[in-house]
């Protein structure tokens, strides 16, 4: 396994299909409220070296579900 802070493309992808966990969490992306609450959640409680993901336009059990574009979104959230 790699260093907790550089996840590789594969462990991403393990941690996207199984179960949500106190570092994992899944978001629509139109649920701002709901992945501004995880993200404090996350700085407030996740253990420095330990990486806490928030995946926006997933679905519970891992399928991604907002289509569109990810670049824009990105420019949206930031």
């Amino acid at each position: 396994m790699s260093h907790p802070l550089h996840l590789t493309d594969a462990e991403l992808i393990a941690r996207l299909t199984h179960t949500e966990n106190s570092f994992v969490e899944r978001k629509s992306k139109s649920d701002k409220g709901g992945w501004l609450k995880t993200v404090v959640a996350f700085a407030t409680s996740t253990p420095i070296g330990l990486p806490a993901i928030l995946f926006l336009g997933v679905d519970n059990d891992g399928q991604i579900s907002d289509g569109g574009d990810a670049e824009k979104t990105l420019q949206t959230l930031s």
